[in-house]
C-alpha cells in the first residue's frame, strides 16, 4: 500500500507536452482492449438469451476520438481514417489471438466425433502445406483445427490489406495536430479564416 501511494504521489498529473490526436486515439483504444472487447460479447449473448432476440448485437462500442468534428481544425479526413484503421487493427490482433487459442483447444479427432458437413467443407478449404504433397493423416484427422486455420488465414488477409494503407505498413503513426485546439494569449475563441467562412473553435482556459 505504501509503495502504491508513493508511486501515485510521484507520478506527474500534467503532461510535459500537449498530447496529439494520435496519442488520444491510442489512449482511448486501451480501454477497448482492457475491458470492452471481453465484456461486450457475453453481455450481448446474455441480453439475447433473456429477451429472446436474434444474434444482432444490442450493445456496440464506439468512440468519438479521432472522429469528432466539434471545431478542432486538426481533425481531418486523414485523422478519421487513422482512428478507424487503428481500431480495426486492434480487433484483428484480438481475434487472431483468440483463434490461436481456439486452435490449441480444438484437438477433436474426426474418428471420435461427428463433424458437421459445413465445418468439414470449411476445413477442406485449407491449402496443403508447402513441400507436403498433400495433408498428412494426422493433419487430416483434426478438421476443427483446420477450419480454425482457414478462418485465421482469411482474417490475416484482411489485416494485410489494412496494413497496406497509406501509413499502415510503416508501423509508425503519423503526426497530426494537438488533441485540443491552440490556445491564444487572451484565452478567447481562436478563429481561422477559410475561403467560404470563418471557422471558430472554443478554447478551454
Amino acid at each position: 500500500m505504501r509503495r502504491q501511494v508513493l508511486t501515485l504521489w510521484q507520478t506527474a498529473i500534467i503532461r510535459s507536452e500537449r498530447p496529439r490526436i494520435e496519442d488520444e486515439v491510442q489512449s482511448g483504444l486501451q480501454y477497448h482492449e482492457a475491458t470492452l472487447i471481453d465484456v461486450i460479447p457475453p453481455l450481448n449473448a446474455e441480453i439475447a438469451d433473456r429477451l429472446g432476440l436474434d444474434t444482432r448485437p444490442v450493445v456496440r462500442p464506439g468512440s468519438w476520438i479521432g472522429g469528432d468534428r466539434d471545431g478542432n481544425p486538426y481533425v481531418t479526413g486523414d485523422v478519421v481514417r487513422f482512428a478507424t484503421e487503428q481500431a480495426a487493427a486492434l480487433l484483428h490482433r484480438h481475434y487472431t489471438e483468440q483463434l490461436d487459442k481456439l486452435e490449441q483447444e480444438l484437438s477433436l479427432s474426426q474418428r471420435l466425433v461427428e463433424v458437421p458437413a459445413a465445418l468439414r467443407e470449411l476445413a477442406d478449404c485449407e491449402p496443403a502445406p508447402e513441400n507436403d504433397g498433400g495433408r498428412s493423416a494426422a493433419r487430416e484427422d483434426v478438421p476443427f483445427r483446420r477450419a480454425v486455420r482457414v478462418v485465421r488465414s482469411r482474417l490475416a488477409g484482411r489485416a494485410k490489406a489494412l496494413s497496406s494503407s497509406s501509413w499502415g505498413s510503416s508501423g509508425v503513426p503519423p503526426r497530426f495536430g494537438p488533441a485540443v485546439s491552440r490556445q491564444t494569449a487572451s484565452g478567447q475563441a481562436a478563429c481561422r479564416p477559410t475561403p467560404r467562412r470563418r471557422r471558430c473553435w472554443q478554447i478551454s482556459t
